[in-house]
């Protein structure tokens, strides 16, 4: 129940922002909305097509309409770059994105904990040294 109440208000967030920011379009034809209905269970009515769709449907046809592009050309929004050397050569040049991420930084500090206590027992064992302690009785 609680979850579910997260979610919806997470919803209509979104639809808030895209619609004041004049990016709430309709699925069917992409006109700008111009009002909300006045409850969030109503379909939304579109001015120029008249198609009904619901809130979400009209939300997630404004969110994805900028990130989707045909086969053969780049997304206008990014810095993705089609070269066409010859009719069967095509080469795509996708930038990296410049971020190290968390990933990364977990691999390092992983990778450093692991060398550092590999080597204390490598180091032990090559210079004859014994392990201080109680040993296990399969010994």
């Amino acid at each position: 129940m609680m979850f579910q109440k997260v979610v919806e208000s997470f919803q209509k967030s979104l639809v808030r922002k895209l619609h004041q920011g004049g990016k709430l379009c309709c699925p069917d034809c992409g006109a700008v909305s111009a009002d909300l209905p006045a409850s969030w269970d109503e379909a939304m009515l579109c001015p120029a097509c008249g198609a009904r769709a619901s809130l979400s449907e009209w939300a997630s046809a404004s969110s994805s309409d900028k990130k989707v592009s045909t086969l053969d050309e780049a997304p206008s929004d990014t810095k993705i770059v089609r070269k066409e050397f010859h009719p069967d050569h095509v080469i795509w040049k996708i930038p990296a994105s410049g971020k190290f991420g968390f990933l990364f930084v977990f691999a390092i500090l992983w990778l450093s904990i692991t060398a550092l206590v590999s080597g204390v027992f490598l180091l032990t064992f090559l210079t004859g040294g014994e392990i201080e302690g109680d040993m296990p009785g399969w010994e």
